[in-house]
């Protein structure tokens, strides 16, 4: 679904940075890498939101490694690019492997802890790798065209939010948690009609490893799941909930 809505937006479209438009295969290349940033950031974005840390990854933050203390003047004034006055973020070192971000917005103390093993994880790899190019682009406001349409971008996750809205427009999508919740319709359109069904089968190899992962996950006791979560949390991708 996500590849078709892409595939619309993306049509007849262009990406103007300054004078220089991004079209055609080269904007479908780079569309496709910035959807990669914005799902590392996404699942990096547990104890940070992830447009705070977007900003850190366009100012080098990410690419710095152990250099980090460098990049967060960039970080702040990256942050601040579209902010109130009176609501700016300041960025701080504070004790080793911990930097402070914080504002006031109404009275009240808006406070987060970015710390250093994010960039040790695989998606801080991934972003380190994007930097140079994505801080390039959107160190400045791009503009996205389509046809007599234009919308300005920011970041790599404006751009990818902005192609699935503009892409979603004319459509109705609908979500099922189950086959109960179809009409016979939708049922025979979206999983009866042998012309386009698709069967899999699953098979088990390993029934005690099996047995061991399910009693893990599904299992009545709580502590080896909430230690499976912590120990793999930050290691997941393609999450879907």
């Amino acid at each position: 679904m996500e590849e078709h809505l892409l595939s619309s937006a993306l049509d007849d479209s262009s990406l103007m940075i300054g004078s220089d438009a991004i079209m055609g295969e080269a904007l479908e290349a780079l569309v496709t890498r910035a959807i990669s940033v914005a799902k590392a950031i996404k699942a990096l974005s547990r104890k940070v939101p992830d447009h705070v840390l977007e900003a850190g990854f366009i100012a080098g933050v990410f690419a710095a490694k152990g250099r980090v203390a460098s990049v967060l003047k960039a970080w702040e004034k990256m942050l601040n690019a579209h902010v109130e006055k009176t609501q700016e973020w300041s960025v701080s070192e504070g004790e080793e492997g911990f930097f402070h971000l914080t504002r006031m917005v109404r009275g009240v103390r808006e406070q987060y802890v970015f710390e250093d093993r994010f960039l040790n994880t695989r998606e801080g790899s991934e972003l380190a790798l994007a930097t140079e190019e994505f801080s390039k682009l959107f160190t400045n406001v791009a503009i996205f065209k389509r046809k007599e349409h234009q919308w300005t971008i920011k970041s790599p996750t404006e751009l990818y939010a902005t192609l699935l809205e503009i892409g979603r427009k004319g459509m109705s999508i609908q979500r099922f948690k189950g086959l109960g919740e179809m009409n016979p319709i939708q049922l025979w359109e979206t999983t009866l009609d042998p012309a386009t069904r698709r069967l899999l089968q699953v098979r088990v190899e390993d029934d005690v490893e099996t047995e061991s992962i399910f009693s893990t996950l599904m299992g009545d006791v709580v502590e080896p799941r909430r230690d499976f979560i912590q120990t793999n949390a930050l290691k997941v991708s393609n999450l879907d909930i």
